[in-house]
């Protein structure tokens, strides 16, 4: 069955396509450690707002409280903004700046608060970005001053501390990295089925996470009061002790076939290719 195409987003083009499945996820993130509880569908762009109502709605019935709301720059549109600021909560997102936004911005090398007007479905929606300015310090080889814009919703903080504030959700993009090298690969074009392959990948990595901290930490001296050994239990490890437990459960196919004979045109290659 062929998805339809709102159910596809548009991007770059990568291995031969510029269309693809995307998904949304919500985690926890506590000091350097993050955990995945929620897995949605994105089908179009327009469909960002849902994705983060049904993602809160998760959370709650959960009974998580949300302190903040640290969103990737995919989800800056002025319907969620608006969300976001009528439910009271805290959210902070990058602001998707065009040049002219840009080349305002970047001007001097002290961070500052402006308002901020977006044209959004035929409506302003006026909001706060703060912009803030970092020293690269020699960082990937490069010197000078580099500004960031996000959005922020809820009350005003310190350069440094929204900066360190958003830097927690960075480590998210590293577990899609590790939930990818797990997925089962397809060629199946149901959205539904490649959904749960994509789910069940990521509750692999949960695993991981919880049997990291529960069996591969020692207590020490320090803020956190633990170290985590890494080296006792690596994602591709756990993967091969999974892999060695489902074939003493389900065995191995060592051979296939068929109950008939092979079709004619096989026994014509076979022929040529002998």
């Amino acid at each position: 069955e062929r998805p339809k195409t709102s159910q596809l987003l548009a991007s770059k083009a990568k291995q031969g396509t510029n269309r693809f499945h995307g998904y949304s996820t919500v985690a926890i993130v506590q000091g350097d450690q993050r955990l995945t509880v929620g897995l949605r569908a994105v089908r179009e762009p327009g469909h960002l707002l849902s994705v983060v109502q049904r993602h809160l709605e998760d959370a709650h019935q959960l009974g998580l409280k949300v302190r903040w709301v640290l969103l990737d720059r995919e989800f800056y549109c002025g319907d969620v903004i608006e969300f976001l600021r009528a439910e009271g909560l805290h959210a902070v997102m990058p602001v998707r700046a065009g040049p002219k936004m840009r080349a305002e911005w970047e001007k001097g090398r002290r961070s500052f608060t402006t308002l901020h007007t977006m044209k959004s479905k035929g409506r302003e929606v006026r909001f706060r970005v703060q912009v803030v300015k970092l020293y690269k310090k020699g960082r990937r080889g490069e010197h000078g001053v580099e500004s960031l814009f996000y959005v922020v919703i809820g009350p005003r903080l310190p350069p440094t501390k929204l900066r360190a504030l958003y830097r927690g959700r960075f480590g998210i993009e590293a577990t899609y990295r590790v939930a990818e090298s797990a997925r089962a690969r397809t060629t199946s074009r149901r959205p539904v089925y490649r959904l749960l392959l994509m789910a069940l990948a990521i509750l692999v990595e949960n695993e991981w996470v919880i049997l990291q901290l529960t069996h591969a930490t020692e207590r020490c001296r320090g803020r956190k009061g633990y170290r985590l050994r890494e080296e006792l239990l690596r994602f591709e490890r756990l993967l091969t002790l999974l892999l060695a437990g489902l074939r003493s459960v389900v065995g191995e196919i060592l051979e296939v076939g068929t109950t008939g004979p092979p079709p004619k045109f096989v026994e014509l290659m076979l022929k040529v290719g002998r």
